[in-house]
């Protein structure tokens, strides 16, 4: 605690934008170059402020035959699976084992030939699992229980997203991609925003940029590969683009880009869906934290913001520790490269 204490002092004292809690319950990002943090110290209205956290990006379930399955305690089923497919079974909450018509290592990566793969869940509480299909494409007939598609397979609902805009939060997109033209030629993406540099570009600065043959619009592909899902399953919706570089992934730019967007819905008078495929472990995870006020601050009707749960449900990634007395000792297995291992 008192590292992580001293690491946030060190980032509040350099850092050009910050997280500012206000007595009214709202979140601003503040220019510490424009308002100093002795000026904000002294305000009577100022609760809190808090330093950039940065998130990383996370996955998305792409496949159209991905499916998900819910259950609670210990149960059995089968998937008939065939040959040349492939399996990965992501388990929240239970252990899985597997016999039959499928072989690996671990449910994550199995290697099938025709016949009946058979699962069995072992788990004392609610669970989910999520069953990706490689190579074959998975049917709901083929599992001997109740599950439903997630992922790209929400495109069979009929729904286009006409007169919708999609917001995407993210590293950029590629808007040299078809996926993202329309059939004569236009671009569907009418905003294009950056907020470390608040830079924008509009459809027209943007589809000269294609004519030009300039495609930089994202360097890492995580955000063209979030957009390209998104505007598959919704192809009539417009889109808004809010980019933020991997490296500079921070909470204070992602508010700023929310903010943006939340400006954009109102004055161009259409619902908007916002889509964020990235996350932290940071914070306490029950709508307190900074980032999850200035979410709840901006939402409302017409403005809805998504955010991903995460890759990581299949982890023990929490703790609690109750009844202490004078000194805890916490041993950490495998310690996190980027230095998020320990917030409480």
């Amino acid at each position: 605690m008192r590292l992580l204490i001293l690491l946030l002092l060190f980032a509040l004292s350099f850092s050009q934008r910050v997280k500012v809690l206000y007595s009214n319950g709202k979140v601003e990002v503040v220019d510490t170059r424009k308002t100093p943090l002795s000026v904000l110290r002294t305000r009577p209205d100022v609760i809190y402020v808090e330093p950039p956290i940065k998130l990383e990006l996370l996955d998305d379930i792409a496949y159209s035959s991905s499916v998900a399955i819910r259950g609670s305690g210990n149960y059995s089923f089968s998937i008939n699976t065939q040959s040349g497919q492939r399996l990965s079974i992501l388990a929240g909450g239970a252990s899985v084992s597997f016999s039959g018509s499928c072989s690996g290592s671990s449910i994550n990566n199995l290697t099938c030939t025709d016949g009946t793969l058979n699962l069995s869940v072992y788990s004392s509480f609610d669970w989910r699992l999520i069953v990706q299909s490689f190579g074959k494409n998975l049917q709901l007939s083929d599992i001997s229980t109740t599950a439903y598609y997630i992922g790209t397979g929400a495109v069979n609902t009929g729904r286009t997203g006409r007169n919708v805009i999609i917001g995407v939060i993210d590293t950029g997109i590629d808007w040299c991609h078809p996926a993202f033209r329309r059939s004569d030629g236009s671009s569907k993406i009418l905003y294009y925003y950056v907020p470390e540099t608040n830079t924008e570009y509009t459809k027209t600065q943007i589809e000269q940029f294609i004519s030009q043959g300039r495609c930089d619009g994202d360097y890492h592909g995580h955000g063209t590969h979030v957009a390209g899902i998104a505007s598959y399953i919704a192809p009539d919706a417009d889109l808004i683009v809010v980019r933020i570089d991997e490296t500079d992934l921070f909470d204070t730019y992602i508010i700023q880009g929310l903010q943006y967007l939340r400006n954009k819905k109102n004055s161009l008078g259409k619902p908007m869906v916002v889509n964020m495929s990235l996350g932290t472990h940071f914070g306490p995870h029950d709508g307190t934290g900074m980032l999850d006020r200035a979410i709840a601050n901006l939402s409302g009707n017409g403005f809805v913001v998504v955010a991903a749960a995460g890759n990581e449900g299949d982890k023990k990634l929490y703790a609690k520790v109750s009844g202490i007395s004078s000194t805890v000792s916490v041993r950490l297995s495998s310690p996190d490269p980027e230095g998020n291992v320990i917030d409480g």
